[in-house]
């Protein structure tokens, strides 16, 4: 029996709780498993416990969006460009501004 992503992440985090791609993998698969509600437990932990781990902004902002939570997903995105620009990340800020003016167009 082989076991699913969302388990493998999870043995991941049991293992070593603190690395933050761990968490953001499974955050990941929630959303392609269509469990919003879960993704954005685990991308809010990761804001709060991990600013500096960028591409948390990104996916969480969009996961809100989808979740039709727009101006958390504008709020997200904005924190997000904030952290690229702390940590001199231009592609991420640049990605960050592009995905706040679409949701902000769309809603």
């Amino acid at each position: 029996m082989t076991v699913n992503r969302i388990d493998q992440f999870k043995t991941f985090i049991e293992k070593n709780p603190a690395d933050p791609f761990s968490h953001y993998g499974l955050a990941m698969e929630y959303v392609r498993n269509d469990r919003l509600g879960d993704a954005l437990q685990i991308y809010s932990y990761l804001m709060e416990r991990h600013p500096d781990y960028v591409p948390t902004y990104y996916q969480a902002g969009m996961a809100f969006s989808k979740a039709g939570d727009i101006e958390e997903a504008k709020r997200v995105f904005r924190n997000g460009i904030a952290a690229a620009e702390r940590l001199g990340n231009v592609h991420a800020k640049n990605e960050l501004e592009e995905a706040l003016e679409r949701v902000a167009d769309s809603g």
